[in-house]
């Protein structure tokens, strides 16, 4: 059942099983009670029809949707709104033949004053009373005519005849006339021949029904009105002329005389719509829009002639199933493809840092019935991952398969020199090395450099070269992160003690072992502190200590005499050490007083022994020797004659 009001209806079967087929979708015209049917074809052939009766509500009316009277012509012509009506009617009319009919069926009607008309104005009331209680009353005013010589002699259809028979007392006919008669002419004689006649000649004929009135007026004015109905029998035409899709092409060529049609459209395609003319006076249901579901489905057209006649026209509608494979995009959660997606290319890179180690993608069909299958959110190793991404097309056949190759690469976390400090001579080279922690990180390599070229170069093979005296620092630094780096301290100096204000004696590298000498440092003054000693020194100082004869190390104020031993020393290892020896210093108590003057009087008259560091310490002449000619000059600065025994 639907409202009374409701132009249209749009019907939509879906099936259980998606591989059946269903025809008999689509929007149909609701102008009367008609049956939709619902076909649906399984995949074994076995069909299935539901139908779907249409019933158009009649609601509760009090309104007459008929009103025939075969006495007179009404004024105004009969319209179920309008209520009020005028008549007139002949002298011997004393009720109102009448025909009506209610719109609601279930309605009840009722008449009153159709009886013992008096010439003049008599009121009939038809009163319709609808279901829910409402009610409308049509007032007829009946004007009763007096008595005059208004009838007519003859009444006729050109070529019809009428029923009933003519017989001028009765004043309503009726007759049929083929659909091809557009016109008719009416033909009538007067019995009085003073009378007027109107409504005769040639009138047109429209299908159906059509009411004609021929009014005979007396000489005194009274009316009589004659009503000819003529029944034009209605068309059986019932075609398709026209029949257009908005999509697709319509198999084979339309022509009315064809019933079956195909379309195929392309895929995709959501909605169709049929557009058509129909015979004249037809009706049509079917055309319009309706969706398209993938597969076939059947579209029925049906065309209703005037006369009730039904011809059918039914319209397949193939869609296959689209191939479509492409992504609108294909977007990871973290990084970048390379190259950029395309659907061109389905193999792709990525690399992505140390602290992404999950990772998944949205990928985006271009059409929205493929299928996308990737794979889990992925929780990425280091090294190389392996993603996959499927696209399964609507046909279910056609796919892309898209792999992306994922590199997590490992960071460094630490690098760390060999060693932390080196000591070279000017021209010395030495190798160091580095480890860079995880031994397996994506960034094995470093970049050797130093702060101060004119102390010390570094080759990227980690190779060191003194170049100038000075201490300098040499950094190696990740080349993919600045931040991570490891220094060496280098000093370039002499590994032998140097100086320009004391002599230094030593053994040459080829020297035999008998002809060796006590290595020594000579040239000192007496009563000199050790700080005024290293400050004549060219190495660095921080690196230069003395030790007395028991091998105590000696403060900065303290004196320096014989014996004692000046020593170069890098990272507790010594790398060079002289013996002090101090002129005229032979008790080693860093001055010459008459104690030395004595004992070098008694090595003289043999009354002792000098060591080898006597021996050099009261060489004051530089003889390699001892003599009277030593004693004399240690005699002599004692007794302040000369300034020094150097």
């Amino acid at each position: 059942n639907v409202p009374e009001e409701l132009e249209s209806i749009t019907v939509t079967g879906i099936a259980n099983d998606s591989s059946a087929k269903v025809a008999g979708n689509g929007t149909y015209d609701v102008y009367e009670d008609f049956d939709i049917n619902i076909v649906v074809t399984a995949e074994d052939g076995n069909k299935t029809t539901y139908k779907i009766n249409i019933h158009r509500d009649i609601p509760a009316s009090s309104y007459l949707k008929q009103l025939i009277v075969k006495d007179g012509e009404l004024y105004p012509g009969f319209h179920k709104l309008i209520t009020s009506y005028t008549i007139l009617v002949p002298n011997e009319i004393r009720s109102l033949n009448m025909v009506y009919l209610p719109e609601d069926e279930n309605a009840n009607v009722t008449v009153t004053g159709n009886e013992n008309f008096k010439v003049g104005t008599n009121k009939v009331h038809i009163i319709v009373t609808a279901t829910d209680g409402t009610s409308t009353d049509y007032e007829i005013a009946v004007v009763r005519q007096t008595v005059a010589s208004n009838y007519l002699k003859s009444l006729s259809v050109d070529g019809y005849s009428l029923t009933p028979i003519f017989d001028k007392t009765n004043m309503y006919y009726e007759t049929t006339v083929p659909l091809e008669v557009d016109n008719i002419k009416i033909k009538a004689t007067a019995e009085d021949p003073t009378s007027t006649i109107t409504g005769t000649g040639y009138v047109s004929v429209k299908p159906g029904l059509n009411k004609y009135y021929v009014t005979v007026e007396s000489a005194s004015g009274v009316i009589r009105t004659y009503q000819i109905v003529v029944n034009r029998a209605k068309s059986d035409d019932n075609y398709l002329l026209t029949l257009e899709s908005d999509v697709g092409e319509l198999l084979p060529e339309f022509t009315k005389e064809i019933h079956e049609y195909t379309i195929n459209v392309p895929d995709k395609t959501t909605q169709i719509t049929l557009n058509g003319t129909v015979s004249v006076n037809s009706k049509v249901n079917g055309l319009g829009t309706s969706d398209v579901p993938l597969g076939e489905t059947t579209r029925t057209i049906t065309v209703t002639s005037q006369s009730g006649e039904i011809n059918t026209y039914t319209v397949k509608i193939k869609r296959g199933a689209s191939k479509n494979t492409e992504l609108d995009d294909l977007v990871p959660s973290n990084g970048t493809l390379e190259p950029a997606y395309t659907n061109d290319i389905t193999e792709y890179t990525m690399d992505l840092d140390d602290n992404i180690n999950i990772i998944n993608f949205i990928a985006n069909p271009t059409d929205k019935d493929a299928k996308v299958t990737t794979d889990d959110i992925m929780v990425l190793n280091y090294g190389e991952n392996t993603y996959h991404v499927n696209v399964l097309a609507e046909d279910g056949v056609t796919e892309r398969n898209i792999t992306i190759k994922i590199t997590r690469k490992k960071d460094i976390q630490k690098i760390e020199a060999s060693t932390h400090k080196v000591y070279l001579e000017i021209g010395e080279t030495k190798d160091i090395k580095y480890i860079i922690t995880p031994n397996d990180t994506t960034y094995p390599t470093a970049t050797w450099s130093s702060k101060d070229t004119t102390i010390a170069t570094i080759d990227q093979d980690g190779r060191i070269k003194g170049i100038g005296y000075g201490s300098t620092t040499i950094q190696i630094t990740s080349d993919h992160d600045s931040t991570i780096y490891d220094t060496v301290t280098v000093m370039v100096m002499s590994k032998k003690i140097l100086s320009d204000d004391y002599v230094i004696v030593r053994n040459e590298l080829d020297t035999p072992e008998e002809d060796k000498v006590l290595e020594h440092i000579i040239g000192l003054e007496p009563k000199m502190t050790i700080k005024e000693f290293i400050s004549k020194i060219k190495n660095e100082e921080t690196m230069l200590k003395v030790y007395d004869m028991d091998d105590n190390l000696l403060s900065d104020t303290d004196y320096i005499g014989t014996g004692c031993k000046v020593k170069l020393v890098f990272e507790d290892t010594v790398l060079d050490e002289l013996t002090i020896i101090v002129r005229g210093d032979l008790n080693g108590d860093g001055d010459i007083t008459t104690a030395d003057y004595v004992k070098m009087k008694n090595y003289i008259l043999k009354k002792i022994e000098f060591n080898r560091i006597e021996m050099l310490a009261g060489d004051l002449t530089k003889s390699s020797s001892i003599g009277t000619t030593d004693y004399v000059k240690l005699k002599n600065y004692i007794l302040k004659k000369i300034p020094s025994v150097n």
